[in-house]
This record gives structure tokens, C-alpha cells and sequence, in this order.
């Protein structure tokens, strides 16, 4: 039942002050492999495979603009992505990581 325990950080207090939402399309083929290659990129923090016009739903955290442009170039690398929509976070109004029990 417990996962393990972490201490919640401000991400802007550690340089990670841009948070994205990145919509991503894939090749239905290749699918599968798509999602092993973007576990070891370290500023993706969430992958959720998701149902609807898009195959998944990363969450970036990066220090600015030119760092999210150089992960989301390795994201578009990843073999049998087709396309992305990267959405930037203005302010983040609610965001709890806990369950309640």
C-alpha cells in the first residue's frame, strides 16, 4: 500500500519553475515502445496513458523555455511519437500527490 516516502519540494526553490502539460500523439504500431524511452528522461516527473485523441499525458518541470525546448526535442526523437501539444502551466491553483484513506 505505501509506495515510499519523499518530502515534497518547492520546484521553483530547486530551479524547476516551468511546469508543462504535453499532449502527446503516437504511432498506434509503435506504440508500446513509446513509453519505455520517456521513463528515463528526468524532467518528465508523470507519464499517464490516457484514452482519446491523444495516447499519453506527460508532466515536464524545467528551469525555463530553452530547457523545455531541448527536452521537448528529445521527446520528439523518441521513436513512434507522431506529434505533441505542449501546454505551459501559468500558476498551479491545486496539486496534491497524496491519496486520502
Amino acid at each position: 500500500m505505501i509506495k515510499g516516502f519523499t518530502t515534497p519540494v518547492s520546484p521553483a526553490a530547486v530551479g524547476k519553475p516551468l511546469t508543462a502539460i504535453v499532449l502527446v500523439r503516437a504511432n498506434p504500431k509503435a506504440y508500446a515502445g513509446t513509453l519505455d524511452a520517456p521513463r528515463k528522461i528526468d524532467d518528465i516527473y508523470e507519464i499517464h496513458d490516457v484514452t482519446a485523441q491523444y495516447y499519453s499525458i506527460f508532466k515536464i518541470r524545467a528551469s525555463g523555455t530553452e530547457e523545455l525546448g531541448k527536452i521537448m526535442d528529445e521527446v520528439g526523437s523518441i521513436d513512434g511519437i507522431a506529434g505533441t501539444e505542449t501546454i505551459i502551466v501559468l500558476r498551479i491553483v491545486k496539486e496534491d500527490v497524496t491519496v486520502r484513506i
